[in-house]
């Protein structure tokens, strides 16, 4: 899961769309609020696992926009980038960064401002960071000991 704002403030920002996807597929959602209903009534069961990058910050805005993902489970590829190099100063934890130094993946458009792109790109956006999101799991996951993934 992963949302496109309009700021990184958890407390004052727009959520433009929300992307979803399971192993083969990307969905994007345009923010409205009977997608909160929706999404807290079918998608975020008991028990159902969500992936997502920073969790802890993600929840802040998650918890600001009602949704409620207290019955997931929820699993972080910032978390698993730091099990397997807890030493890591430079370059950080981002996902675009840990998407070119564990996948070699380039991403097909940058942005630097959401303002200057129109929101069918940024639903695009949007679509490529669940799907990097999805190989970034994985190939994380794949790397970590039998003794962490039991944990």
């Amino acid at each position: 899961m992963d949302i496109e704002t309009s700021s990184l403030d958890p407390f004052n920002f727009q959520c433009y769309c929300v992307g979803v996807g399971d192993e083969e597929r990307q969905y994007v959602f345009v923010f409205q609020k009977e997608l909160v209903e929706l999404f807290n009534r079918k998608l975020f069961t008991s028990g159902r696992e969500l992936v997502i990058h920073h969790v802890q910050f993600e929840l802040s805005m998650f918890a600001f926009m009602g949704f409620d993902v207290s019955h997931c489970v929820l699993k972080d590829t910032m978390v698993l980038a730091y099990l397997l190099d807890e030493k890591r100063v430079r370059g950080g934890y981002g996902q675009k960064e840990l998407a070119r130094k564990v996948l070699g993946y380039k991403y097909w458009y940058m942005v630097a401002d959401f303002n200057d792109i129109s929101k069918d790109w940024l639903y695009v956006y949007n679509a490529e960071d669940i799907y990097v999101l999805r190989m970034l799991y994985h190939a994380l996951w794949d790397m970590l000991s039998q003794e962490l993934k039991e944990f």
